[in-house]
């Protein structure tokens, strides 16, 4: 096992630190998968050929394209389990009859939460894939005046139903648009960060002193973007004027923005990241995380 882990790791107060950091990294990947991201084509040039598990696979019989076959391919090497669940559940919704996008969002809830700390003892190119993706796609999106990049869209969450919004997002993902293509390319390079930690497992390490140095003045040069000084001032205007303020929020230029800064840290510190971020993709870690970032 490869063991990328330097120095000393950090501790104490300065933990608030590393979880306000590794809080962005995960809320800004969170924001990308939860508003699937149109990049533009949808080439399969380069993808490997794939074949259907079985003549009766009624899930790839409905959505019968290579992103979503590589996907499916990907799921049971790494859980065949889930792959199973997914294949049975897909042929019973389409028994009763759901459509495409109905199957779409089968098809993004089969991930694991539990199984995708394995992600913590994978490479960091896969780390630095995601991002890339990730950030491609919120460039994209931001270029484009989607509805998702301004701040307004979330202001009227507040008085929507979960339901409303689920079919909001499910409208957003509708199969063959962009935004699945991107959203199950995100989905299938998870998968193989996965596959590889489970083959190929690594050490990452915990972030060091110097790591926490170094990602001190990562978030600083975050707090000083415009919008996040904007927002850091919100508290004190008036109710009219917040709204004002976040309305001309770009999310996804925000969000691009902290991906940016992660990606421009060096290799190691992003390696030793990789592994603490991938570790909190549990569910109960996420909260401890969140918890604990009130007093950074």
């Amino acid at each position: 096992m490869y063991d990328a882990s330097k120095g000393h790791s950090i501790s104490g107060g300065d933990s608030n630190l590393v979880f306000g950091a590794i809080f962005v990294g995960v809320v800004a990947l969170a924001f990308c998968i939860a508003f699937l991201i149109p990049i533009g084509s949808k080439k399969s040039d380069g993808l490997p050929d794939m074949k259907l598990t079985s003549t009766d696979n009624v899930l790839l019989a409905q959505l019968n394209d290579p992103h979503t076959r590589e996907f499916f391919t990907l799921l049971e090497q790494t859980d065949p389990d889930a792959a199973l669940d997914l294949e049975i559940d897909a042929e019973m919704a389409v028994e009763n009859g759901a459509d495409k996008n109905e199957l779409v969002m089968m098809v993004f809830n089969a991930l694991d939460p539990s199984g995708l700390q394995t992600l913590a003892k994978s490479d960091v190119k896969h780390f630095d894939a995601i991002l890339n993706h990730a950030r491609t796609g919120l460039d994209s999106m931001s270029d484009g005046r989607s509805k998702w990049c301004k701040g307004s869209t979330y202001e009227q969450f507040a008085d929507m139903s979960q339901y409303r919004i689920m079919k909001e997002v499910e409208t957003t993902f509708g199969y063959g648009s962009d935004a699945y293509e991107w959203g199950i390319q995100l989905n299938s390079l998870v998968l193989k960060a996965r596959l590889d930690g489970q083959k190929n497992p690594v050490r990452n390490g915990t972030l060091t002193a110097q790591d926490q140095t170094l990602l001190q003045n990562s978030m600083m040069q975050l707090i000083a973007d415009p919008q996040v000084m904007q927002l850091m001032m919100i508290g004190s205007m008036s109710e009219q004027d917040q709204r004002a303020a976040i309305g001309k929020v770009d999310a996804c230029q925000l969000g691009s923005s902290a991906l940016g800064i992660l990606t421009s840290l060096p290799t190691d510190t992003r390696r030793r990241m990789w592994g603490e971020m991938a570790s909190y993709l549990n569910e109960a870690r996420f909260n401890e995380a969140i918890s604990q970032i009130g007093g950074f």
